[in-house]
């Protein structure tokens, strides 16, 4: 049975116990963030799918944590997380992660998000598509 895992601090020594295997994730700061429709109490920031969990959730790792004028980024989300200088308002060492391992491609990213989109009537903040 697919089930989450529980929340994890986004640090560089727990991802590297993240299974390198597919399945859905989300990014959130602990603490409650006011919706259309309510609150999060999770803070949802964003929700992703990717068929190596380590490697992609490393890349919003990665990209939040530069500094200065990068060359590239290799997560959309992380990007737009530096680019909007979300930091000053959702401090890195407070990120947190949860993952799903799925193994029949049933479950996906956009069940997530029109769950998500369904429950709050908007989308996580860091994602720009997706939902109904």
């Amino acid at each position: 049975m697919e089930k989450w895992s529980k929340w994890i601090n986004l640090t560089k020594e727990n991802l590297k116990k993240v299974p390198e295997e597919s399945g859905i994730y989300k990014i959130s700061y602990p603490k409650k963030i006011n919706r259309l429709k309510g609150s999060d109490k999770d803070g949802i920031l964003m929700i992703g799918m990717s068929s190596n969990l380590r490697k992609r959730i490393n890349e919003f790792f990665l990209d939040v944590r530069k500094k200065g004028e990068p060359k590239s980024f290799y997560h959309s989300e992380g990007y737009r997380f530096w680019v909007l200088k979300l930091e000053e308002y959702f401090p890195i060492e407070k990120l947190r992660f949860k993952f799903m391992v799925i193994k029949n491609n049933k479950k996906t990213e956009k069940d997530e998000l029109v769950k998500y989109q369904d429950r709050y009537l908007e989308l996580p903040p860091l994602n720009n598509f997706g939902g109904r």
